[in-house]
């Protein structure tokens, strides 16, 4: 994806979270986000924060589109082609374990990944707002996040993660797959 694109994805989709978390917690006594919740910030400190996040990751994404040419490595195997993309060796695929990567190559790879997950988690939690919001409205509803309710915080933490990993895969395959399967 474009920087463009990118940018006008994340700012309209942190919107739309920012808005469906007015629209489903006034008052943000539900507010999930820890650092709003314990330190009590209120609208003004969840919009400051909100700002502040999306602009760092905006930052860093457009650093990393400058050197998108460090995806373009030859590899036999997606295997090999993680190891010499974060490491600059054919055969250390193992050390993504417990070895940091090159800096400048995990940078960009933060850049890249980390906003398309966050749109998604973004998209995720405008979702998650609405049905929250309309559980006010609908007893059905209601009835069903009474059910999961014990989860719903455990849900909303495992869910980027998730994503971050899912979006992490098939963004370096889609990468692989253009320097190595179609050349």
């Amino acid at each position: 994806m474009k920087f463009k694109i990118i940018f006008l994805l994340v700012v309209i989709t942190r919107i739309l979270d920012g808005l469906t978390t007015y629209w489903a917690t006034p008052s943000l006594k539900y507010e999930l986000n820890p650092i709003i919740q314990y330190l009590n910030l209120g609208w003004f400190g969840f919009f400051i924060l909100g700002l502040i996040f999306t602009v760092f990751v905006l930052w860093i994404s457009y650093y990393s589109f400058k050197k998108i040419e460090l995806y373009n490595i030859k590899a036999h195997s997606f295997k090999s082609y993680l190891s010499l993309y974060f490491y600059n060796e054919p055969n250390s695929f193992g050390k993504l374990l417990y070895a940091f990567p090159l800096k400048q190559r995990f940078f960009v790879f933060v850049g890249q990944v980390f906003p398309i997950s966050l749109i998604y988690f973004s998209v995720f939690l405008v979702i998650n707002n609405t049905f929250i919001a309309l559980c006010y409205k609908y007893d059905f509803l209601n009835t069903f996040f009474i059910k999961i309710h014990t989860y719903h915080s455990l849900i909303i933490s495992i869910v980027p993660i998730i994503i971050f990993l899912l979006v992490s895969y098939f963004f370096m395959y889609k990468k692989y797959d253009t320097y190595n399967l179609k050349g």
